[in-house]
């Protein structure tokens, strides 16, 4: 049968279990002022936080929300530091930005795809059997350039960064035989020959696909003259 063994009470055992005792106690003591250490410090950056918030409250509506963002980010909780605490999430990689623009200008726009453009493009106006667009000369090219990729209420152009522009000036001629009646009212055709001064932007975007733009819209850009009836059209 199996006898108990007494506690020791002196010597040289009694001694280390005093010790090792002593040392729980310190240990746990000294955790215990740790946690009121912190939650103190917590406590008061709470009280900081809320009187920061109300301070926020009566600085003028457009400010508010800049000062209750400079207080969460002095007064707010730390994130945990605790090896043992659940890992902080990683924000996901950033998308690989997007290739710079090409440096060097491709060709600029040709004389055939204006002569398109103007006839059937998306721009022109609708040319019958009896009209005919002619006698086109590109007069001028500009340096072309990228878009600024910026709004025009931010002073930009309102173009992606990756699409060249290359500033134009062109003429050309719009002939035109209407139908009108003379004098013993019958109806006869007569010519009409509109003369057109143009500014405007051949576009050449990132799918390689030219465009055509008046950036004055509407035929802000352009002048014109007809005759034989001499007005500015």
């Amino acid at each position: 049968m199996r006898r108990d063994v007494p506690f020791p009470t002196s010597g040289r055992h009694f001694r280390l279990v005093l010790v090792a005792a002593m040392s729980c106690l310190f240990l746990l003591g000294g955790t215990q002022v740790a946690a009121g250490v912190s939650a103190a410090a917590s406590s008061t950056r709470s009280q900081k936080l809320a009187k920061a918030l109300k301070a926020c409250k009566k600085q003028p509506r457009q400010r508010r929300a800049s000062c209750v963002k400079r207080a969460k980010k002095k007064y707010g909780p730390h994130p945990s530091t605790s090896p043992t605490g659940p890992a902080t999430p990683t924000s996901p990689l950033a998308p690989p930005a997007a290739a710079p623009p090409a440096s060097v200008a491709p060709p600029g726009p040709t004389l055939e795809w204006l002569q398109q453009e103007l006839t059937t493009g998306h721009q022109a106006a609708p040319v019958g059997a009896n009209q005919q667009v002619v006698s086109l000369v590109i007069v001028s090219r500009g340096t072309p350039r990228h878009g600024s990729g910026v709004p025009k209420r931010e002073g930009g152009d309102e173009v992606l960064a990756t699409t060249w522009i290359y500033p134009i000036v062109f003429t050309y001629d719009f002939h035109y035989e209407g139908t009108r009646l003379n004098k013993k009212f019958e109806s006869e055709n007569y010519p009409e020959i509109y003369h057109y001064h143009v500014e405007a932007q051949a576009q050449f975007d990132a799918s390689a696909v030219w465009v055509l733009r008046n950036p004055s819209g509407g035929g802000g850009g352009s002048t014109c003259t007809s005759e034989p009836v001499q007005f500015v059209c």
